[in-house]
């Protein structure tokens, strides 16, 4: 029977490499001179991020003292003064007929909703 002698590692490796095809020069140059040139970075001029800078604490500010004037912040004019019912004003009860929805299991077993008119007292608030 008949030995078979593997080369070591290290001497495949070196003919894999020596064996590896390299592309001719003047196609690395052609191919090299085809691709775009790198552009330098655009910097925006300091004065536009100043004036955007500038621009948005405008804004923020103009939206504050408008929401403040219109009394939707905690802080705005007449905070702290509550809206007050006037000595002459009582709850009644008004009894009125709404369409109410319900569950009901139909034969099948299914839930389905079914409107049913009900009366229903609701508290009014009168004022004279």
């Amino acid at each position: 029977m008949e030995e078979k002698v593997c080369p070591p590692v290290h001497e495949l490796e070196r003919l894999l490499r020596t064996a590896r095809p390299q592309p001719r020069p003047d196609f690395v140059r052609s191919l090299e001179a085809s691709l775009p040139r790198p552009r330098a970075p655009l910097r925006a001029p300091r004065w536009h991020v100043v004036f955007a800078a500038c621009a948005s604490g405008v804004a923020i500010i103009a939206i504050t003292i408008v929401l403040g004037v219109a009394g939707a912040l905690p802080f705005s004019t007449g905070a702290g003064k509550d809206a007050e019912a006037g000595p002459r004003c009582r709850t009644v009860f008004v009894e009125r007929r709404t369409h109410l929805p319900h569950l009901v299991r139909g034969h099948d077993g299914d839930l389905r909703i079914v409107y049913r008119w009900r009366r229903v007292q609701e508290p009014v608030r009168r004022c004279r």
